[in-house]
């Protein structure tokens, strides 16, 4: 699941962290707008505001494996978030 899977070319782009977290959360969508063009990833770690499915398209079979073994390991959900359903499990934004 790392965005540098896969890819030669690689760059991250990190920024000092202050405490902004308005601004900061403000600003998220034009970065991801910016970057989109060279299908960036983002770090599970760090802030992004994309939609859970643009994330499922970015990360594709990895994240279908990463479901695989979350149901296996944890099939009642203790582990679960609001950050893991949007994201791994794509709940929010899913047309099955």
């Amino acid at each position: 699941m790392s965005p540098a899977k896969g890819n030669e070319d690689f760059i991250g782009i990190h920024f000092t962290w202050k405490h902004m977290f308005k601004e900061i959360v403000e600003i998220l969508p034009i970065l991801e707008d910016s970057l989109d063009k060279f299908n960036a990833k983002p770090h599970f770690g760090k802030l992004f505001e994309m939609s859970g499915n643009k994330f499922e398209k970015l990360f594709g079979d990895d994240l279908v494996e990463l479901r695989t073994l979350i149901s296996l390991k944890d099939p009642c959900g203790k582990f679960s978030n609001e950050f893991t359903e949007k994201y791994i499990f794509n709940k929010f934004n899913q047309k099955l």
